[in-house]
Order: C-alpha cells, then sequence, then structure tokens
C-alpha cells in the first residue's frame, strides 16, 4: 500500500509540475475585464490531479478490508472471537503486530480458515515465547 501511496504521490507531483510549467493563460482583450481566459491544458492537469488524489483516498479507504483482521462479520463464531481476544493478550492489545502476524501467515497459506489462522499464529507466538 505505501508503494502505491508513493505512486500516487510522484503521478500527483508530476502534473502538479507540469501544469505549473506551462504558460499562464493570456488576458482578456477586453481593457475593462480582470478575468483570464481558461486554458484548456491546466483544466486537465487540475482535473487530473484531483481525480489522483481522490483515487488515492478511495483505495486507501477499502484496502483494509480484505486482510484477516480483527472483524467480526462471522456472527456467532464464537470461537473465533475467543482466538481473537486470545491473540490480542498475548500481544497485549497491539492491534498492528497482530494485523501483521495474521497477514504473513495467511500469505504463506491462503487455502486455510480464518481460524486456523489464527490458531497457527496464537501458536507460533506460544511456541516461541517458550523458548528459553
Amino acid at each position: 500500500m505505501l508503494k502505491l501511496f508513493h505512486l500516487g504521490l510522484a503521478v500527483t507531483t508530476v502534473f502538479g509540475i507540469a501544469s505549473a510549467a506551462m504558460a499562464p493563460p493570456a488576458l482578456a482583450t477586453e481593457a475593462n475585464s480582470t478575468r483570464r481566459s481558461t486554458n484548456p491544458e491546466q483544466t486537465v492537469a487540475a482535473v487530473a490531479i484531483l481525480g489522483t488524489g481522490a483515487a488515492l483516498i478511495a483505495y486507501s479507504a477499502t484496502r483494509g478490508n480484505d486482510l484477516p483482521e480483527f472483524n467480526h462479520s462471522e456472527k456467532g463464531d464464537q470461537s473465533n472471537f475467543q482466538l481473537q481476544k486470545k491473540l490480542l493478550r498475548l500481544l497485549h492489545n497491539d492491534r498492528n503486530a497482530a494485523n501483521r502476524l495474521l497477514t504473513h501467515v495467511k500469505q504463506t497459506h491462503p487455502d486455510r480458515s480464518a481460524n486456523w489462522v489464527l490458531e497457527k499464529v496464537i501458536y507460533d507466538l506460544e511456541r516461541d515465547r517458550n523458548r528459553h
């Protein structure tokens, strides 16, 4: 996600530099008019900048939903909720660490269920803590 953010930032910067480098629009021909004529290239650049920013915001808002993180979408699944509580207790309520561990195990075992992934992370944590 961070790479995508940097890419979007680079695209937005390029469009901003390109629009700033364009010649300013000519003044209107009327002597009393203080309005400037519109330049189509600047309009396109402005729309592109706004569109890129909006797309990045929309993407980042929906990105977190595909991770195997703590959600209660499986209503009535008490074992899942208990496993989530146990994992958080082991990690001292560090949700970021829990999500990193869950994501890693889910990537290495994509065919496994959410409960299995939780059990695996808990097992690994308990195993590693019992080593001297």
